[in-house]
């Protein structure tokens, strides 16, 4: 344009520049700003805001404070939806710490912060776990009036799920009900997902009903940390029965839904059950992962199975998925407890020349494999390997 003789001025500059924001072109939009600033054009609010919401959308958290700094020493007023703005991008880049004292520095310039504005800063510090400063801000909501939401809970028990508060969490579920606050997917699902964090199996299934009963939709994350919680607390029955519960309400089963319900079966010696999820995954076109299958041969190992645990390995390999230390680990034992000498010391070679590390109950296992075969020397050796590698 400017080749042409055209003139750029404010409006020219913010509206491209916005075109670029809503792209989610955040680099053509500060080059343009950038530009803008050379060429002795004034930006304005508009030009700033299209800017950092941009920045926002790409986690640019610094770029964005930079930005509200320039404002600030432009005398550009900083409104409300700038500070938000701003305080997203620090909620992208998990930056909760800036975000809280961007909210100070409203409350210091006098700018009125909104349900929206605090819900972001409540988000920021969720998504880092930081529990005890969640709650604090909830409360200076409801102290200043502004409607503590749905959103609102689900981050502050989102924070409490990763700082694995559970008791905290199911408590403001409580506190949603008794305010008549209402309930949704994500809400229920984090609290689940932080019952299953603390081994509470029994809580989770009680709240997947609880959701039933309310008319709350559950969805495959919801089920996936309640089918979790039912395999850490080795509650396999329950695992399968939220399984089926899926199928017949069409909600979709994916490969965690497989991996936490093998992994229930292994926790309890059900090799049978395990082979007949991973089978079940195959026909539905489930892919089966590394952590799948290493589950399926735990789940070998543990019944004594050693020559399923060896098929799962070479299907594995069939199909191209890495065999981690892990699956090793237990075809290796799985090969110990079936009097294999010769087959875990291939294994431990096949690791080797794969690039798998060997780690101590690798050895471990080899070495006792040896010993239950006479094999004092293969064990010794052994021994010797592991030193010298500083396992």
């Amino acid at each position: 344009m400017r080749d042409k003789g055209i003139a750029l001025n404010t409006i020219t500059y913010s509206s491209a520049i916005s075109a670029c924001e809503k792209c989610g072109q955040w680099q053509v939009a500060l080059r343009l700003f950038n530009e803008m600033r050379e060429e002795g054009v004034t930006a304005n609010a508009i030009t700033y805001t299209a800017v950092i919401s941009g920045c926002k959308k790409a986690g640019q958290w610094q770029t964005a404070l930079q930005l509200l700094d320039y404002m600030q020493d432009e005398g550009v007023t900083v409104d409300t939806m700038v500070y938000t703005e701003v305080i997203g991008a620090c909620k992208k880049a998990k930056q909760w710490q800036q975000a809280v004292q961007l909210l100070r520095d409203m409350q210091e310039n006098s700018v009125p912060a909104t349900p929206i504005t605090y819900n972001e800063v409540i988000s920021a510090c969720a998504v880092c776990g930081i529990f005890k400063v969640t709650l604090q801000l909830m409360e200076e909501m409801r102290s200043k009036g502004l409607g503590v939401q749905t959103v609102t809970y689900s981050s502050v028990i989102t924070s409490c799920e990763k700082a694995g508060q559970w008791q905290r969490a199911l408590q403001l579920l409580e506190e949603m009900q008794r305010t008549g606050i209402p309930m949704d997917t994500i809400t229920y699902s984090t609290a689940i997902s932080a019952c299953h964090k603390a081994g509470q199996w029994e809580r989770a299934v009680q709240l997947v009903d609880d959701m039933q009963k309310k008319g709350v939709p559950a969805n495959t994350i919801t089920y996936n940390a309640a089918i979790s919680a039912c395999e850490r607390g080795r509650q396999w029955q329950h695992a399968l029965q939220l399984m089926h519960d899926m199928q017949e309400k069409g909600i979709p089963l994916n490969t965690i839904t497989y991996s936490a319900a093998i992994s229930a079966c292994e926790k309890v010696k059900q090799w049978q059950m395990a082979l007949q999820l991973l089978k079940e995954m195959q026909k539905k076109g489930i892919p089966a992962d590394t952590i799948v299958y290493s589950a399926a041969v735990s789940a070998c190992e543990k019944a004594g199975q050693w020559q399923m645990a060896m098929l799962l390995m070479a299907s594995m390999q069939d199909k191209g998925i890495p065999a981690d230390t892990i699956t090793y680990n237990a075809v290796i034992s799985a090969c110990e407890k079936g009097g294999q000498w010769q087959r875990a010391l291939q294994l431990m070679k096949d690791m080797q020349g794969k690039g798998v590390p060997a780690d101590t109950i690798t050895y471990s296992t080899a070495i006792s494999a040896c010993g239950k075969g006479g094999q004092w020397q293969r064990a010794l050796q052994l021994m010797k390997d592991m030193q010298g590698k500083g396992v």
